[in-house]
């Protein structure tokens, strides 16, 4: 798993030889989407709207977990 590696980005599949079993477990394992070929434009664009949304949501996160260790520490 990519999280086990350290890896956060967001991650989409898009994959010519898809099946649910596969779709199941790389949603479950924090995939933003899993899009089988030939897949809609609209489809990959609201995916990468989503991925970036993760993404922002992240780095908002991670700002504020960085400004409460400063409070402790000035603390």
């Amino acid at each position: 798993m990519l999280a086990e590696r350290g890896v956060t980005m967001p991650v989409i599949v898009l994959t010519g030889h898809g099946d649910v079993g596969i779709a199941v477990r790389v949603m479950k394992a924090g995939a933003v989407d899993f899009l089988e070929k030939p897949f809609e434009k609209t489809a990959l664009l609201a995916s990468i709207g989503v991925a970036f949304s993760r993404l922002d949501n992240s780095d908002a996160r991670s700002l504020r977990e960085a400004e409460a260790r400063v409070r402790v520490a000035v603390l």
